[in-house]
C-alpha cells in the first residue's frame, strides 16, 4: 500500500499551523513541541504544534458515548462542512446508520477495556475514493517528538486523567464511502464489506496499536520515536528485539521487515493466542507503508482476528479475539480480562460431546434429520440451489466482484496464504475462489440429492 497523504480541512489547518510555525520560530516567539499522528492503513502522517495549531473543535461534543466508566465525545466533521449531506451528515441517506454503528463499536470498546476517563474522537471528513489504493477507513493518535517508546496520547490520556495536547483529539478517524457497507447490525452478504468490523480495526489502531517504524527501520515521524508496540517487535528467529536502546533505534538490518519472520514479543498475546507460538507480524516482501509491522500476519493467524491487514467482504468480525486482547494487554491496556486462550478446552468438549451427545444425537438426529432434510432440502435445495445460487452467484459474483473492484484492488502480496483469487480493496479483500466454491457445492449438492445418490442407512 502507497503511503497516501490525504488534505481535508483539519489537515489543511495542520499545514496552514505548519507554516505559521515556521515563521513564529523565524521571528524568534516561542512554540510548543511538535507532535505528530500516525494513521496506519494509508501511512499517513500529520505534523502540528502543542501549543499554537488547534484542530479539534473547541464548542461541545456533536454526541457522546458513555459505557463502564468511558466517555467518547464525538465530534463529526461531515456535520460541520459545507458539503452536500455526505458519510456520517445527519441528513445523508448513510447518516444515521453510520453512526449508530460507530456507538455501537464505541460501547463495545468501553465494556471491554474496563477504562475510566474520557477520550476525544474526532470523525474527520469522509472521503469517497475508488482509485486503485484507496483506503476504506484510517484511524491513528498523536505522538510527541520525544525519543522514547511513546504510548500515544490515548492511552496517556486514560493513565494520567489529564488530555495530553488540549485542542487535538486523541483518536482520529476517517472513513471512505465509496465502499459496499453492510452498515446495519445484521450479518453482511458475500458481496458487502461490514462497517462494525472495519471500525473496530480502526479504533484498535487508535488505542495504540500501532507501529512507527518506516522501511528503513527509522521512525517514520521523528528520530527515535517509535511506539510501545514496536518495543515488542522481535526477530522470530532467536526472538531478536528489533528495536531497543535508550534512546531507541533500530538494531535489526533492512531485510527483516520482509522476511515475512517477524513476531510479537509480548507475553500476554503469545499466552491468549494458544498456539504455543509468538503469534506473527506483517512483514510481506514487499515493504506496505502502513500496514507492514502494524498488523498481524495476515493469513496466518490461525482463528484469524481484527488486526490482520485486510478481511473478505461478507465476514464479520466485531468482536476482538483472544489475540488481539493479548495485545492490547502488552501494550498497556491491563485492565482487560482475558478470555481463554484460542485453544483451550478443545480435547475436554471434544470428549465430553462424543460421549454424552453420540446416542442422543444419533437417535434425535437419525429420525428429524433424515425426515427434514430429504423433504426440505430435496424440494429447497434443488429449486433455490439452482434459482438463486446459479443467479446469484453467476449474477452478484460477476456483477459485483468482476465489476466493482476491478482497477481498484490487486492481489495482496504476502498476504492471503491460499493460493486463492484475492482482490483486496487496501482492507477488504475479494475471495473470488471462495465465492465460486461456495455456489458449486451447492450445485453439486442438488445434483447428489437428484440423483438419489449420496450417505446411505
Amino acid at each position: 500500500m502507497a503511503c497516501a497523504f490525504r488534505v481535508s480541512r483539519s489537515r489543511v489547518w495542520s499545514a496552514r499551523a505548519a507554516f505559521v510555525s515556521v515563521f513564529l520560530a523565524s521571528a524568534g516567539m516561542a512554540l510548543g513541541a511538535p507532535i505528530f499522528s500516525y494513521s496506519p492503513d494509508t501511512g499517513t502522517v500529520e505534523y502540528g504544534d502543542s501549543d499554537f495549531s488547534k484542530e479539534l473543535p473547541s464548542d461541545i461534543p456533536d454526541d457522546q458515548v458513555a459505557a463502564n466508566g468511558l466517555t467518547f465525545n464525538l465530534y463529526y466533521q461531515d456535520w460541520r462542512d459545507t458539503r452536500a449531506a455526505f458519510g456520517f451528515d445527519n441528513a445523508a441517506a448513510t447518516g444515521p446508520n453510520a453512526q449508530n454503528r460507530l456507538k455501537d463499536v464505541l460501547t463495545y470498546v468501553a465494556n471491554t477495556i474496563n477504562e475510566t476517563g474520557t477520550i476525544d474522537v474526532l470523525v474527520d471528513e469522509s472521503f469517497y475514493n475508488t482509485v486503485s489504493g484507496s483506503a476504506a477507513a484510517s484511524a491513528g493518535t498523536w505522538y510527541t517528538s520525544d525519543p522514547g517508546f511513546q504510548m500515544g496520547s490515548t492511552l496517556e490520556r486514560l493513565r494520567t486523567g489529564a488530555k495530553p495536547f488540549p485542542g487535538y483529539e486523541e483518536i482520529h478517524v476517517s472513513v471512505n464511502f465509496a465502499i459496499n457497507w453492510n452498515l446495519s447490525t445484521n450479518a453482511p452478504s458475500f458481496s458487502q464489506a461490514d462497517f462494525m468490523t472495519i471500525l473496530l480495526h480502526e479504533m484498535t489502531h487508535g488505542l495504540g496499536f500501532v507501529s512507527l517504524c518506516a522501511s528503513t527501520g527509522q521512525s517514520a515521524v521523528s528520530a527515535n520515536v517509535y511506539t510501545v508496540m514496536d518495543q515488542r517487535v522481535r526477530r522470530r528467529t532467536g526472538m531478536f528485539p528489533l528495536f531497543a536502546g535508550s534512546p531507541p533505534i533500530f538494531q535489526g538490518v533492512i531485510s527483516d521487515l520482509t522476511s515475512q519472520s517477524v513476531a510479537w514479543g509480548g507475553t500476554e498475546a503469545k499466552s491468549l493466542y494458544g498456539q504455543n507460538i509468538a503469534p506473527g507480524l506483517y512483514a510481506p516482501t514487499t515493504w506496505r507503508q502502513g500496514s507492514s509491522m502494524s498488523h498481524w500476519d495476515t493469513g496466518k493467524i490461525i482463528g484469524g482476528a481484527v488486526m490482520e491487514s485486510s478481511v473478505s467482504v461478507g465476514v464479520m468480525r466485531r468482536t476482538w479475539k483472544p489475540v488481539d486482547l493479548g495485545g492490547l494487554i502488552d501494550i498497556g491496556y491491563t485492565s482487560i480480562e482475558p478470555p481463554a486462550a484460542e485453544g483451550e478446552g478443545e480435547g475436554e468438549v471434544e470428549g465430553e460431546v462424543e460421549g454424552e451427545a453420540e446416542g442422543e444425537v444419533e437417535g434425535e438426529v437419525e429420525g428429524e434429520v433424515e425426515g427434514e432434510v430429504e423433504g426440505e432440502v430435496e424440494g429447497e435445495v434443488e429449486g433455490e440451489v439452482e434459482g438463486e445460487v446459479e443467479g446469484e452467484v453467476e449474477g452478484e459474483v460477476e456483477g459485483e466482484v468482476e465489476g466493482e473492484p476491478e482497477g481498484e484492488g490487486e492481489e495482496e502480496p504476502g498476504g492471503c496464504q491460499s493460493g486463492k483469487a484475492s482482490f483486496e480493496w487496501d482492507g477488504i479483500r475479494y475471495n473470488l475462489g471462495d465465492l465460486l466454491l461456495s455456489g458449486l457445492s451447492l450445485l453439486a449438492l442438488a445434483a447428489f440429492k437428484r440423483n438419489g445418490l449420496g450417505p446411505r442407512k
